[in-house]
This record gives C-alpha cells, structure tokens and sequence, in this order.
C-alpha cells in the first residue's frame, strides 16, 4: 500500500472509531456519519479487490499456459486419430 493510501486509512480508522461511538452516544446515524462509515468501506472494498487482482505478468503466464495445453491437446487428439484410423485398417 502507498503512503498516501495508509494515511488516509489510518484517518478513516480514526474518524470512524469517533463515528462509531457517536453513534453509541446519540442513538442515531446522522449523514455526516454515514458518509464516513461508506467511504471508509468502499476504501477497504478497494484495496481487497487490489489485493485479489492478477498483474500483467500473472495474466500472460497464464495464457502461455492456456496456449501450450492447447498445443498439447491438439497432438492428443491428432494422435488419438491417427490410432482410430489405423485400428479400423486393420481390421
């Protein structure tokens, strides 16, 4: 994470604790509060997606890997041919 993205992480942590016992105080979630709480769930929702997603160099691993099973599945299938065409010669 980027220093700019952990302050303003380590600031909505804050405000949301302030949020949070307001909330307890008062009974209520009024909308100043509840923008804080939704942007500081949307900022987490973010980063775990960030977390999740695939680099560039994971995408073009995987589509070499795709490339050469389908390589391979094509000399399986021309070969699984070529032993279905001599099995009826010989009979």
């Amino acid at each position: 994470m980027r220093s700019d993205e952990e302050i303003l992480k380590k600031f909505l942590e804050v405000e949301a604790k302030k949020v949070l016992k307001r909330i307890e105080k008062k009974g209520k979630l009024d909308t100043k509060d509840a923008s804080l709480l939704s942007l500081k769930y949307l900022f987490n929702h973010v980063s775990e997606l960030e977390e999740k997603m695939a680099t560039k160099d994971e995408i073009k691993k995987l589509e070499k890997e795709i490339k050469n099973l389908k390589w391979m599945l094509g000399l399986g299938i021309a070969f699984l041919t070529l032993l279905t065409g001599i099995s009826m010669f010989i009979k």
